[in-house]
C-alpha cells in the first residue's frame, strides 16, 4: 500500500512534516514535536477523512487509547493508553544511516555551494574566521577513509542498504 503525498526537506536534508508516508512505513519509529512513537496503522479511520497513522509511543502516558476507535481495533499496543491516531504531517519520518552521514559530513549539495561563507561568525561587533576549516571539510568528505562519525540529532530512522553503507563507510 503507498500514499501519495508531497515531501519537502530541510536543510539537513530531513524530512519536514507533511502529507508524505513513506510505503514502508509500518514499524518505523518516529518523532512527533519531542515524542518518539512506533508506527502501528497507516489507512482510513472512518468516520473522519484522510489518512491516519496508528503510533504507539515511547511514553505510554501520552496515549489516548489502546488502538481502539469507536469499537474497531485497528493496532494493538503494549499498553491499554498508549496509542494514539495522528495525522502524517505531524510525524518526522528521519533519514536513513547514509544519508544522516552524507549531510552531516556535508556531502550535499546545498553545504557544498554555501561552504565558502561559512568560514565567519560574527560576535557583536566583531567578526572571528574560521582558519582551517576547508582542509577538516575535505578531510571529512572522504567517507571511506574516517574512523570515528556522529549522526546523533540526525533523525535518523533506519538502516538502510547495508552494502552501500559498507562500501562509502568501509573504516567505521
Amino acid at each position: 500500500m503507498e500514499f501519495h503525498l508531497s515531501v519537502s526537506t530541510s536543510d539537513f536534508g530531513i524530512p519536514r512534516m507533511t502529507d508524505w508516508v513513506p510505503s514502508e512505513a509500518l514499524g518505523r519509529r518516529v518523532l512527533c514535536g519531542t515524542e518518539y512513537a512506533t508506527v502501528r496503522y497507516v489507512g482510513s479511520v472512518p468516520p473522519t477523512a484522510g489518512i491516519w497513522l496508528g503510533v504507539e509511543w515511547d511514553d505510554p502516558q501520552r496515549g489516548k487509547h489502546d488502538g481502539t476507535y469507536e469499537g474497531t481495533q485497528y493496532f494493538k499496543c503494549s499498553h491499554p493508553r498508549g496509542g494514539s491516531f495522528i495525522r502524517p504531517n505531524k510525524a518526522n519520518f528521519g533519514v536513513d544511516f547514509l544519508t544522516a552521514v552524507k549531510n552531516r559530513y556535508g556531502l550535499n549539495d546545498e553545504q557544498d555551494a554555501q561552504h565558502g561563507t561559512e568560514n565567519t561568525l560574527v560576535f557583536g561587533k566583531k567578526t572571528v574566521e574560521f582558519v582551517g576549516m576547508d582542509s577538516i571539510a575535505e578531510q571529512q568528505s572522504q567517507l571511506n577513509q574516517l574512523v570515528d562519525i556522529s549522526v546523533c540529532e540526525c533523525a535518523v530512522s533506519h538502516a538502510g542498504q547495508k552494502e552501500e553503507i559498507s562500501r562509502t563507510c568501509a573504516s567505521i
